[in-house]
């Protein structure tokens, strides 16, 4: 194996092996069987075999959360962590890409602090990973742009202290800490908005009726 490969077969036989009910029952009885038995001395080996690993049904699958910055992503990383505590389920944030269960194709929740469409046609749209439910949280518009004035005036992220050409040099962080609140107010809301619109062009290309728009919203 390659160095550095991501492993992307599951774990479970019952979900790398689309057939392995049949599998299992076919070998009964033969040289083969133990191979696809779990060790277990006594009763619990004796368990294992009569039932030949029958697999348990799936009853979540892969789930997916997505949010976008300043709408809500810490709430929807609570909620998906309480129900994956609840379901036994593993949560891993903050990419897709990233995320173990997504890759093995596994039970399991993954959530994506940047969720965009090119993540989703290649993680949920795409006929590999089979995720069965999308959780997408959104926020009104003018609220992400408040939000993320109050945000980004406090904000220790390095982007928002780099000196800025259409800003004369300044940061964003100093240009909307020397505005009044109404002037940075309109100021962020004017980036914000445009951030918010250009990943609506996104889901709505001009050629494509809304009907088919790869946006999922919950």
């Amino acid at each position: 194996m390659q160095a550095g490969a991501a492993k992307t077969a599951p774990n479970s036989l019952c979900r790398a092996v689309a057939n392995y009910g049949e599998l299992c029952a076919a070998l009964r009885g033969t040289a083969w069987e133990a191979d696809l038995l779990p060790p277990g001395p006594g009763a619990a080996g004796r368990a294992a075999k009569a039932r030949c690993l029958a697999c348990a049904p799936r009853t979540v699958g892969l789930v997916l959360g997505g949010s976008h910055h300043k709408t809500g992503t810490l709430l929807l990383e609570r909620l998906l962590q309480s129900v994956g505590a609840e379901l036994g389920l593993p949560v891993e944030k903050p990419h897709w890409e990233r995320c173990a269960s997504l890759q093995r194709r596994e039970d399991g929740i993954c959530v994506d602090e940047h969720a965009s469409v090119p993540k989703l046609h290649r993680f949920f749209f795409g006929a590999r990973y089979h995720a069965a439910a999308l959780v997408h949280i959104v926020r009104e518009p003018l609220e992400v742009c408040v939000s993320s004035y109050q945000y980004h005036l406090r904000s220790t992220e390095a982007w928002l202290r780099m000196p800025r050409k259409e800003l004369h040099g300044k940061s964003w962080q100093a240009a909307l800490k020397a505005a009044s609140t109404r002037d940075g107010l309109l100021l962020e809301c004017r980036r914000s908005i445009r951030d918010q619109a250009s990943r609506h062009r996104a889901c709505l290309p001009p050629s494509q009726p809304a009907s088919a728009t790869p946006c999922v919203h919950a």
